[in-house]
């Protein structure tokens, strides 16, 4: 329910990015809800791109909020519908399961699952639950990846993007990351 109002405001309305969206993210335990987007370090700097997220969740709620009941019934029927949409191909199994995979649990019901429980949320019991969790959560992670091939640099280097606030932990290899967490 959130990917389209995402994918309008960040690609469509503000050019941001080409791939442009939210979904769920999980490893170890760990659940999340990410919104995303790819998009040029040279048009925009990590604290734009970030303030453009941050007012793009902003706007989702107030769309949220004011959905009549009935759109949000269709709305959350239209999503249950595209959970029970079985997978086309080993590609979409996979990326379907793996959840499941990564973290061993091997729950390949989850979707159903989840798809009975989403019936029974309310548009309030929804419009609460993201302000709780997306608007009021000061639990984030921004996360900037910078990449490059010898395509684009024949150095191989990054740019290692310039960051203009200080509030921000600038990560450059993967032992350090996991480190900065605690």
């Amino acid at each position: 329910m959130m990917h389209q109002p995402a994918f309008d405001y960040l690609r469509t309305k503000k050019a941001l990015g080409y791939i442009a969206g939210s979904r769920e993210w999980s490893r170890s335990g760990v659940k999340a809800i990410a919104i995303e987007c790819n998009t040029n370090v040279n048009r925009v700097s990590v604290e734009e791109v970030e303030a453009l997220m941050t007012k793009c969740a902003v706007l989702m709620l107030k769309q949220f909020e004011a959905l009549s009941d009935e759109q949000y019934k269709t709305s959350k029927a239209a999503y249950v519908k595209l959970l029970a949409k079985p997978a086309d191909s080993m590609d979409h199994y996979f990326g379907t399961n793996q959840i499941e995979i990564y973290d061993g649990t091997q729950r390949f019901s989850r979707k159903e699952e989840e798809s009975a429980e989403l019936m029974k949320v309310t548009k309030q019991e929804f419009v609460d639950f993201f302000k709780e969790y997306i608007i009021n959560n000061k639990r984030r992670m921004f996360v900037a990846v910078e990449g490059c091939s010898q395509h684009t640099r024949p150095d191989g280097l990054f740019k290692h993007l310039p960051l203009e606030n200080a509030d921000y932990t600038q990560i450059s290899d993967f032992a350090s990351m996991s480190s900065s967490f605690y």
